[in-house]
């Protein structure tokens, strides 16, 4: 069936057409993709009364684009008819759609031509379908940037035997073809991204902006963000740019990186229906001069919202894909400090997530990678029981005149704190009631003592003990008042 399709439409159309429809390429006009890159458009229809089947030869500049794929669109088989979508080569042979072999695709790439056809078919007679829609959907690879066209012809070049559209009388519709203009995109000047004709730092910041995903950039953008001639978009190309509109040029000579930087996160707790602040912190911030960093956390547990920095330093984050964040940055001074950026989460359940730096880039004034280590964080509700009992070290220590007194618990229970003079005599009781199991570190959930004895007199300077008793644990440790 498939190899005699193209001869049952010509053998059925009637040259009798009055209807006069347009195919088309969509879109009309577009630039052309780095090599590698991908060209998507379609084949579309408009105007159009009846149509039950189609047939049009496809030609292009082989030596630009290489063909990659084929799919049906969704109007010839409109209300679930049955279709024969099918290509044809200059060489004879003919395939449906998802069945294209790469003999096919050498044939077709070869010749640079090939042609494409689908017919409404069922047992009983059908009508076409009438106004707009897509007939196919094409995909073509980048081999050469340069300007090259996607023409429409009849098939088999007769367009008095071969109508590009056929109604469901057989007869041919009168149709206008329209193609499509591939242009090769003017040069760029690199690190000129918004192409105003000058090198500025708003060109570092859209940099940072494609680094993180928060813009997709044209391909002249593409091309001038990437100012280092890497192939690709990162936080470094900024640094250049940065460095360039200062009239820095590059580094007279490498800074000294004394070992391993380490870049951090930290340990963090919170509750529920509450928001956390999580530092990101590298050492050795004199010799970074920018970065790209990936955070991956715990969707379920956590909602990313923000991401502040210092002022002075470029910065785009991106927080808006679940468990991910993406920050890129860039400050050729090396002046921000040690705490690159602060991460503002809302706690959405009682649980915990780990707090992971998925990627890591930082680089020398030079652009250069420098050498690092990650040290991931975690976060963890206050509410969740914890794996011990335990009584923690107040702080401050030395104090004067209140302190905090840190514990956690691993199962319910009641909780009393009690103060010693280093000869054992009673200060102070703090009856704290029962308290679920859970972490009691923060200074709204641990203990707090003012630093007065049970008759309210402020407590003279010397060392102190306190101890925490709960039904199954207790503990001692020292605390010290400085006056």
């Amino acid at each position: 069936m498939k190899k005699i399709f193209f001869t049952i439409i010509i053998m059925l159309v009637i040259i009798s057409g009055v209807q006069s429809a347009t195919v088309f390429v969509d879109p009309a006009t577009q630039d052309s993709p780095n090599g590698g890159g991908t060209l998507n458009f379609s084949i579309k229809v408009k105007d159009v009364a009846d149509l039950f089947a189609c047939q049009f030869e496809l030609s292009f500049d082989k030596t630009a684009i290489k063909f990659l794929s084929i799919e049906e669109g969704d109007f010839l088989n409109a209300n679930g008819v049955n279709t024969l979508p099918l290509v044809s080569t200059k060489t004879g042979k003919s395939s449906a759609f998802k069945d294209i072999t790469p003999e096919i695709l050498s044939d077709i790439n070869s010749a640079g031509t090939f042609t494409i056809a689908n017919l409404r078919y069922g047992k009983d007679k059908l009508t076409g379908v009438d106004g707009a829609g897509t007939l196919v959907s094409l995909k073509f690879e980048v081999i050469e940037v340069k300007g090259s066209k996607i023409e429409l012809k009849n098939a088999f070049g007769d367009p008095k035997l071969n109508p590009v559209l056929v109604d469901s009388n057989a007869s041919a519709i009168t149709t206008d073809l329209a193609g499509e203009v591939i242009n090769q995109p003017p040069p760029c000047v690199k690190g000129d991204v918004n192409n105003d004709g000058s090198i500025k730092s708003n060109d570092a910041i859209l940099v940072l902006r494609i680094a993180a995903e928060l813009l997709v950039p044209t391909t002249q953008q593409l091309c001038a963000a990437d100012a280092n001639g890497d192939g690709k978009v990162r936080a470094n190309d900024a640094i250049v740019i940065l460095r360039t509109v200062a009239g820095l040029g590059a580094p007279s000579k490498d800074l000294f990186v004394n070992g391993t930087l380490n870049v951090k996160l930290e340990e963090v707790h919170g509750i529920a229906g509450g928001s956390i602040t999580v530092p990101l912190k590298i050492d050795q911030t004199n010799v970074v001069a920018g970065g790209d960093i990936i955070i991956a956390y715990d969707s379920s547990v956590l909602r990313a919202v923000d991401v502040s920095s210092n002022p002075n330093t470029l910065m785009a984050s991106n927080v808006t894909k679940p468990g991910i964040i993406k920050i890129s940055f860039a400050d050729s001074t090396g002046t921000f400090a040690n705490t690159l950026a602060e991460i503002k989460f809302d706690v959405i359940s009682d649980n915990t997530s780990p707090l992971t730096l998925k990627s890591v880039e930082l680089y020398e004034s030079n652009s250069m990678p420098l050498k690092l280590r990650k040290i991931d964080g975690l976060f963890g509700s206050w509410a969740m029981p914890a794996k011990n009992n335990a009584l923690l070290q107040n702080y401050p220590n030395p104090f004067n005149p209140e302190t905090w007194i840190p514990f956690q618990l691993k199962q319910d229970s009641e909780v009393a704190i009690r103060i010693y003079t280093a000869t054992g005599e009673l200060v102070r009781e703090l009856n704290l009631g029962n308290k679920y199991a859970g972490i009691y570190v923060s200074k709204d959930r641990s203990a707090y003592w003012d630093g007065k004895d049970k008759f309210g007199t402020p407590v003279a300077s010397g060392i102190y003990f306190y101890s925490v008793k709960t039904k199954d644990f207790s503990a001692v440790k020292k605390l010290t008042i400085l006056k």
